[in-house]
């Protein structure tokens, strides 16, 4: 029986400098879709993002989060390694989306053309970074009650991600967030800062929606011709509008219900498309202990993606 393929498609924080760079050197579809999209960037932004996440000047270790490069080489990594799967025969079910993941499905599955895709997301970083005061997102290692329950916490951040039973994202300023974290420390709850400057899923980008929204009116939607499913609604959708594309960038991430709700219909097979098995490594402690070999990563740190792509087809 043919396994039902997630693949799956996540957001800011999972980038670092030289994401794909072995795929890039050596793999025909991957290295030709970047720098078909890479036009795009000369076309919309006057400058190459393929120059800027290869960059021989830089480490995978530096910080990479300039938000108007990390917003596009996000999305062109995560585009391009769907084009390798499919080359490879490898055509998933569905598409789940994750924050700026979900604009990667919006062009996968034909919502909006990869030009109008593009334009949305670098628009939304042109704004954010000219409009909103610098903000964080910090990732919490407790359970997501705790947001609720401690008023410190949610007096100064706000619930940006649920991603299972003890792991969750907070947002906000840096100054309140500064506070919180402090809190952290005092009672030794484990977290860590993701590298974005900004607080998305909050208000700290609530300064963009209305010349966010007005530049959406000239978009044209259409239903989604790969099945859907968006980590901001916890389910599959099948109608878009532009208020449903702000609502990805405000409302929180819920990854846990997406799982559960996905494995209330079938016992699914996932493949992380983002750059850094982020989703692979969330979703798995979303699965039954027994579940963890129903999910795979293609490009990490490790630099395996030729490696990770044959093992993925020969179970595909």
């Amino acid at each position: 029986m043919k396994q039902q393929l997630i693949a799956m498609f996540g957001g800011q924080g999972s980038q670092y400098y030289h994401m794909g760079k072995k795929l890039f050197e050596n793999n025909r579809v991957f290295q030709n879709c970047m720098l078909e999209l890479d036009e795009l960037a000369m076309e919309y932004m006057k400058c190459s993002i393929v120059s800027e996440i290869y960059n021989p000047h830089k480490s995978m270790t530096d910080l990479f989060w300039c938000l108007k490069q990390t917003h596009p080489a996000i999305f062109m990594v995560e585009y391009a390694l769907y084009q390798v799967l499919a080359d490879m025969g490898i055509k998933p079910d569905a598409l789940l989306g994750s924050s700026l993941g979900e604009f990667t499905c919006f062009a996968l599955s034909g919502i909006l053309s990869v030009e109008d895709t593009f334009e949305c997301i670098v628009k939304q970083a042109e704004l954010v970074e000219r409009c909103c005061r610098e903000g964080a997102m910090i990732a919490v290692l407790d359970k997501p009650d705790l947001y609720y329950e401690v008023p410190l916490i949610y007096e100064n951040s706000e619930l940006a991600s649920v991603s299972y039973h003890s792991h969750f994202v907070l947002s906000g300023f840096q100054q309140k967030l500064a506070v919180v974290t402090q809190y952290f420390i005092e009672k030794k709850i484990l977290y860590q800062k993701l590298p974005i400057a900004y607080g998305f899923h909050s208000a700290g980008i609530d300064e963009i929606q209305q010349e966010y929204m007005e530049f959406l009116k000239s978009k044209k939607w259409k239903k989604p011709s790969i099945p859907f499913i968006s980590c901001m609604m916890g389910q599959e959708v099948s109608e878009i509008n532009r208020g449903f594309i702000w609502e990805v960038v405000r409302k929180p991430i819920l990854l846990q219900k997406t799982i559960q709700y996905l494995e209330n219909i079938a016992a699914y097979t996932y493949i992380d498309c983002g750059p850094s098995a982020t989703m692979a490594n969330l979703t798995k402690l979303n699965l039954p202990k027994d579940a963890g070999m129903r999910c795979y990563s293609i490009m990490t740190l490790f630099q395996q993606e030729a490696k990770n792509l044959l093992k993925l087809e020969s179970i595909c």
